[in-house]
């Protein structure tokens, strides 16, 4: 069912619930390819170019295609994002790290860092949250 990506578990009643969609049948007419949390929203980015955002303190779904295709490019899968304290990093072979300025509606290059390490054309490269500081795994 294209409507329900998100099941929700309450660790205290032990019970999951569903999250209905009613955009999906209308936006979204494929999997989810990427998602991000981003100042308490989920953000779900779809190969057919839609993209549709949920708000789960006020139960809200929106069509938001423009901005979530310039933040999350779905068309390099080595591409690695992560997100602490409510901002959107970015890494890559090529452009290095990068945020997401939703002011300018942009990516910006991270400052500080030189270069990244030569790779191997098959590595891989990951950034995660370690504790509200950027690790890079390779």
């Amino acid at each position: 069912n294209l409507s329900n990506w998100i099941e929700v578990f309450d660790p205290k009643s032990q019970i999951w619930e569903i999250v209905l969609c009613p955009l999906a049948e209308r936006y979204c007419s494929t999997r989810v390819d990427k998602s991000a949390v981003i100042e308490g929203r989920i953000f779900h980015m779809f190969r057919n170019e839609s993209s549709v955002v949920y708000d789960p303190k006020e139960d809200r779904w929106e069509v938001r295609s423009s901005i979530c295709m310039a933040i999350l490019d779905l068309g390099w899968p080595w591409l690695s994002y992560c997100v602490i304290d409510d901002v959107l990093y970015c890494c890559d072979m090529t452009s290095g790290l990068r945020w997401f300025d939703f002011k300018r509606g942009c990516w910006v290059n991270l400052k500080g860092l030189k270069r990244l390490p030569r790779f191997a054309g098959y590595g891989c490269l990951k950034i995660v949250d370690c504790g509200g500081k950027m690790g890079v795994c390779w």
